[in-house]
């Protein structure tokens, strides 16, 4: 992998389940790591659920050879991206991940 195209800074966050003083359930994000990236920006797309309009965006980032996990969530830009796949490739020693931006 040419390290020059690794450009764009981004930062995985891992799940974390915290309860509150009276045992209700709270989902946060930690940093996990960081690293640095190769990010194609995938055309759009609108979809309706439960009658609402929603704009699903996909971006796929290259980084050099890591373990990743499914539940993890990218941050690149001040925006929060679900992983959607994951693929190594062995031989030019990378990891390629398909993201969607997360609509909050």
């Amino acid at each position: 992998m040419r390290a020059g195209l690794l450009r764009y800074s981004i930062a995985f966050y891992a799940s974390k389940e915290e309860r509150g003083e009276y045992g209700s359930a709270k989902q946060t994000y930690e940093l996990e790591k960081s690293c640095r990236s190769y990010a194609k920006f995938n055309s759009g797309a609108k979809t309706v659920e439960n009658s609402e309009i929603t704009n699903v965006y996909t971006t796929t980032f290259k980084i050099r050879r890591t373990t990743v996990d499914y539940k993890w969530r990218i941050k690149y830009e001040d925006r929060f991206y679900n992983i959607l796949s994951i693929n190594d490739d062995l031989k030019d020693q990378s990891t390629t991940i398909i993201a969607e931006v997360i609509n909050e």
